[in-house]
């Protein structure tokens, strides 16, 4: 028998071991090998989450909307049902174990380190269940993430990969019957530099508007005691109106709490600066009034900018419709500010100064917030609405209505008080829910 050198030992050891391995691959069956690699996610829309069968009857029960009043207990009863049949909106049994990929927007759940997302609800629109009340529960999905994502904020847009199933998932925001295990997330990044110009334009659009008063309010020559009286009691109305309707935004316990806190707050502060002033000068209680009307508006601005900016990031024409309704308010809060500090300064650069602050900074910090950490503030843009609703109702009524009153009578003040809700009423109208 020849003995082999090491050399051919080995040779032969490789060729053996390569036709083991040629051997395993030609036993698998033709079948498993032609099966694809990847999964195949059909891809549906948010129409194909409800069932043909919903919504049934008209849950209204053959009530006629149109003749009831909002006290009437049958509105209110029907609202109820209206608002049932949405809690327990059934899913389509048809998805049930169907690999999908959806598009929708992201409602934040669960995170870690505050920088991991783990958990988040997909919703089909900008603003469901943080701005406005949630969609019906099949028209939301508990999504479940393999391996938490960082730089996922609120609001932004993604596609979701994976397997949906039937399954009931409360959690502290809304209810769902829909959950999916996420294979894959695509992100659909909107901060390009196009979209960010846009939004930033819209918003300081809105912020310079405080301004565009200063365009005539110097021409002013004349001005009598009747129009100090009217425009003093017209900038109480609009501050007023605007500081009530932030309880309409979310009446909830904590928000009136804090628009009354914050009203006895300023109200004291009014109160201790107007009697430390024994002379009660004038001019100098309305430089005052000025500026905690310009604190005020500053405050409220903040919630106000980080909308229309969050808004024209996602849709353009939303973002300019939400900005007109800011700068229809702003130009009359504008002309209170630029009035009260310029009749108590008697010079044109304070006015500007502060009309300048109370606009530029809420609205840089508003897009600052944006870009940075927009998932930790939509939780607190009611607080701040609430806080400045409180500021506004007291400078308006502990301050600027008796400010008027000493310039006017009665009557002259209950106009000027009256236009100036009036004025300010359909705009905000634009903003409740």
């Amino acid at each position: 028998m020849v003995s082999l050198s090491p050399y051919d030992r080995m040779r032969h050891d490789v060729v053996a071991l390569v036709a083991a391995v040629i051997a395993v691959f030609a036993w698998v069956s033709p079948s498993a090998a032609q099966q694809p690699a990847t999964t195949t996610y059909d891809e549906i829309t948010w129409e194909q989450l409800i069932p043909e069968s919903w919504p049934g009857e008209n849950p209204f029960g053959g009530l006629n909307l149109d003749r009831l009043s909002d006290n009437d207990p049958a509105a209110a009863k029907a609202m109820e049902t209206y608002l049932a049949s949405w809690r327990d909106a059934p899913p389509n049994g048809t998805l049930q174990g169907r690999h999908v990929k959806i598009h929708g927007f992201v409602v934040p759940l669960e995170w870690e380190n505050k920088l991991f997302l783990k958990e988040f609800l997909l919703v089909p629109y900008f603003g469901a269940c943080i701005h406005v009340p949630p969609p019906p529960q099949n028209q939301v999905i508990h999504i479940n993430l393999h391996n938490p994502l960082k730089k996922i904020q609120a609001m932004d847009t993604v596609a979701v990969y994976g397997k949906i199933t039937i399954d009931e998932s409360p959690n502290n925001v809304t209810k769902s019957v829909y959950r999916i295990e996420a294979d894959k997330i695509e992100v659909h990044d909107k901060n390009t530099m196009p979209n960010i110009i846009r939004a930033v334009f819209v918003t300081l659009l809105c912020s310079v508007s405080l301004c565009f008063c200063l365009i005539f309010f110097y021409r002013i020559k004349n001005v009598n005691v009747y129009t100090v009286c009217l425009s003093i009691s017209f900038s109480a109305g609009i501050m007023s109106c605007i500081g009530i309707s932030s309880l309409f935004m979310n009446p909830s316990f904590n928000n009136i709490r804090l628009f009354i806190v914050n009203f006895i707050l300023i109200s004291a502060v009014i109160y201790l600066l107007h009697n430390r002033n024994t002379k009660d000068n004038f001019c100098i209680r309305m430089r005052q009034s000025g500026k905690f009307t310009s604190l005020a508006v500053a405050v409220h601005g903040l919630p106000e900018y980080f909308a229309v900016f969050s808004a024209a990031m996602a849709e353009p024409a939303l973002g300019l419709a939400l900005s007109g309704a800011v700068v229809a308010h702003n130009i009359p809060l504008g002309a209170s500010i630029a009035f009260l500090i310029h009749q108590g300064s008697g010079n044109h650069r304070q006015p500007r100064l502060y009309l300048l602050l109370s606009g530029f900074i809420p609205a840089a910090a508003a897009i600052l917030f944006y870009l940075s950490m927009r998932s930790l503030l939509p939780a607190s843009l009611e607080t701040l609405f609430s806080c400045a609703g409180g500021m506004m109702a007291s400078i308006a009524i502990t301050d600027l209505i008796p400010l008027a009153k000493r310039h006017g009578k009665y009557t002259h003040v209950l106009c000027g008080y009256c236009t100036g809700i009036f004025f300010m009423l359909p705009f905000l109208l634009f903003f409740l829910p």
